[in-house]
């Protein structure tokens, strides 16, 4: 008994590995985490120099079917660098991707009280005479700035 579950186990193993080699398509499973370890939700995993992508779940996991191996996959999420990981052959079709935090830095930002549109018309405005005569059809009255 013990080797007839023991054989129809491997048998049944067997068949689904011959199944996905016999259809073409070849499935990755992945998981995608930060170096802190947490799960990256919505990450982007793309099947690099192709149009085949998926995005993690919550859990950060993934699943992408793919035609034939070797591929790169890409994996991408905001305020992080994006990985590359090669999938070279059968055994390699669970992945686990650790992505770098990407640091930004800004030199200077300048927020202004008022916008800029709203300075260049009022000058206009003012200098109405002056163009008035150069302009034979030029009107403004006023300037309402809607927010």
């Amino acid at each position: 008994m013990t080797r007839a579950l023991v054989a129809t186990v491997l048998v049944s193993i067997a068949a689904t590995g011959l199944a996905d080699l016999s259809s073409g398509q070849v499935t990755i499973r992945g998981v995608v985490r930060s170096e802190s370890g947490d799960a990256m939700a919505a990450a982007h995993v793309v099947v690099g120099g192709t149009s085949i992508g998926t995005i993690t779940n919550n859990t950060g996991e993934f699943k992408i079917d793919v035609a034939d191996l070797p591929v790169v996959l890409e994996i991408r999420h905001l305020g992080y660098r994006t990985s590359r990981t090669h999938v070279e052959s059968y055994s390699d079709r669970s992945v686990q991707v650790t992505l770098e935090p990407s640091v930004y830095s800004l030199d200077e930002i300048i927020v202004a009280d008022r916008d800029f549109a709203e300075n260049v018309v009022r000058k206009v405005i003012q200098r109405k005479q002056e163009w008035a005569s150069a302009l034979k059809r030029y009107q403004a009255d006023g300037y309402t700035r809607i927010t």
